[in-house]
């Protein structure tokens, strides 16, 4: 094989291996196990109540990722720890990931937040009296 072959190979190689380091996903800060009471406006705990959390993947596009469940019969749900991934290419992950809870029950809503500053996620939501607003 001839030097300029060898270089061109070479070459060709470290091409590929920089690209598939770039697009290559790798796991980033996510977000910590979620256990929630869900309490109406008067203070009592729901149960049997849909429960949604969104949180972004940043290899998702920006797109939010949501899953329900449902208070088990003491008002509580607990949604698993969220591993989030990222490339390269699209630049550095947010060092603080973030999620959401959200409720709708009957003529109450209400939503919580985990900004991904605090170590643990907030431990309760109390509903507010009113039309649901998230649709």
């Amino acid at each position: 094989m001839n030097r300029r072959l060898r270089l061109t190979l070479l070459s060709i190689s470290v091409v590929l291996i920089l690209g598939a380091a770039l697009w290559w996903p790798y796991q980033t800060r996510g977000v910590p196990e979620w256990r929630l009471i869900v309490r109406d406006n008067d203070g009592n705990v729901l149960s049997g109540v849909q429960v949604n959390e969104e949180w972004i993947n940043p290899i998702d596009d920006g797109i939010a990722s949501v899953d329900s469940q449902q208070t088990d019969s003491q008002g509580v749900v607990t949604f698993p720890h969220r591993v989030l991934h990222n490339r390269l290419v699209l630049g550095l992950a947010p060092t603080k990931p973030s999620a959401r809870i959200f409720v709708c029950w009957r003529d109450q809503y209400g939503d919580i937040d985990w900004d991904g500053i605090s170590p643990e996620p907030p431990k309760t939501l109390t509903l507010k009296v009113g039309s649901c607003p998230y649709g």
